[in-house]
C-alpha cells in the first residue's frame, strides 16, 4: 500500500489498513462483483474470511449468532464492556430472526380461533385480546416484553451490577436471540402437530440458559441463587407489565374525562339504571362491562359447582 494514501470516505491521510478517523478500510475500491461477494460473506461470516490480521476482527451475523448460543457468558460481558467491533449487531440478528419466524408462522401457521369477540364484557375482551395477540404474534410478543424484562432484571440485580437500564435491555436482547432460536427450532412440530405447543419445548431450556447467563455475568456463586433470581425475574416482568399497563390505562381514562366529561359519566356510571329505557338490553356502560367480565372470568366455575350442589339434594330426596 502506498504511504500517505487518502481515505476514500473522509479524505484523511492514512498509513495503515484502516482510517483512524472514520474506520473505513483503506483498500476500498470501486464497486464490482468482488465487492458484492465480500459484502455478503462478511455480513454472515465476518472480516476473518479475508485473512485480515493484526486487528480485532469483526464476526459476521452467523458467527455472532452461534457465539451467543454457545458462549453467552463471554459474548455478553465483552459487548457490554465495549468490545463491540468484534461482534455483529445483536439487535439486527434479533430482528432478522424475528422477521423470519413471523413470516413463516404467518404463511403456514395452523388455524386458530380468536377468543375475543364483540359481545364480550370489556375485561374479558381485554384478556382475550392479550391471549390472541400472544398466540398469533409470538415474535412480536417477545419483543414487546423486552422492556419489562429489562426492568425486572434491573430490580433483581441492582446490588450485583452497576448497569444502566439500556445495558440490561441489551442483556435481554441476547437472551431473546436464544429464545427466538428455540421458537424457530420448534416451528416444524408447532405447524405439523395439532396438539403441540412450543411452550413445552422452550420453557425448561430457556430457563436454564437464562440462569446460566445470570450466574456468569452477575457473579452468582450458587446455582440455587441463579435459579431463584431467574424465577423472580420471570415473574416480576409480568407484574411490571400489569402495573405499567394499568397506569397507562388510568391516564387514558383521565384524559377521556377531561376531554369528554359527560360521555365519561355515561360510560363509567356506577348506576345500572343509567342505561334503563334502552330497547337493546345488551347496551351497558363500560364500567359494568368490566365488572361483568371479572365476574364471568373468576366465578364461571364456581357457578357450575353451585348448580351441581343445588341439584344434588333434589335428586337425593326419597320418592313419595
Amino acid at each position: 500500500m502506498p504511504k500517505h494514501q487518502l481515505c476514500r470516505n473522509c479524505g484523511h491521510t492514512v498509513d495503515s489498513n484502516y482510517c483512524p478517523v472514520c474506520g473505513q478500510r483503506t483498500s476500498t475500491r470501486r464497486l464490482g462483483w468482488a465487492s458484492l461477494a465480500e459484502s455478503v460473506t462478511s455480513t454472515f461470516i465476518g472480516d476473518e474470511a479475508y485473512g485480515l490480521r493484526g486487528i480485532d476482527m469483526r464476526k459476521g451475523a452467523a458467527t455472532t449468532w452461534l457465539s451467543i448460543l454457545f458462549r453467552p457468558h463471554r459474548v455478553i460481558p465483552e459487548f457490554i464492556a465495549g468490545r463491540r467491533r468484534k461482534y455483529f449487531n445483536p439487535v439486527a440478528i434479533l430482528l432478522l430472526l424475528s422477521t423470519f419466524y413471523a413470516v413463516v408462522f404467518l404463511l403456514v401457521g395452523k388455524e386458530y380461533t380468536p377468543l375475543a369477540s364483540d359481545g364480550q364484557p370489556m375485561f374479558r375482551w381485554l384478556v382475550s385480546t392479550y391471549i390472541d395477540y400472544a398466540t398469533l404474534h409470538p415474535a412480536g410478543y417477545l419483543l414487546l416484553m423486552l422492556p419489562f424484562f429489562a426492568l425486572a432484571m434491573k430490580t433483581v440485580f441492582r446490588r450485583k451490577a452497576d448497569l444502566r437500564y439500556v445495558e440490561y435491555l441489551y442483556v435481554g436482547i441476547f437472551l431473546a436471540i436464544f429464545e427466538i432460536t428455540l421458537m424457530i427450532a420448534a416451528l416444524p412440530a408447532e405447524l405439523l402437530l395439532p396438539w403441540y405447543s412450543s411452550f413445552y419445548m422452550m420453557t425448561l431450556p430457556l430457563f436454564l440458559y437464562t440462569a446460566f447467563v445470570f450466574r456468569n455475568i452477575f457473579g452468582l456463586k450458587k446455582k440455587r441463587s441463579a435459579l431463584l433470581r431467574t424465577l423472580l425475574t420471570d415473574l416480576l416482568q409480568y407484574v411490571y407489565m400489569f402495573l405499567i399497563t394499568l397506569t397507562v390505562a388510568s391516564c387514558a381514562v383521565g384524559c377521556y374525562y377531561i376531554i369528554a366529561p359527560e360521555q365519561f359519566k355515561k360510560e363509567f356510571s356506577f348506576d345500572r339504571k343509567a342505561s334503563a329505557g334502552q330497547p337493546d338490553a345488551a347496551e351497558t356502560t363500560a364500567f359494568q362491562d368490566i365488572i361483568d367480565g371479572i365476574v364471568d372470568v373468576f366465578n364461571e366455575e364456581d357457578e357450575a359447582d353451585g348448580t351441581e350442589t343445588a341439584r344434588q339434594p333434589a335428586d337425593s330426596l326419597p320418592a313419595k
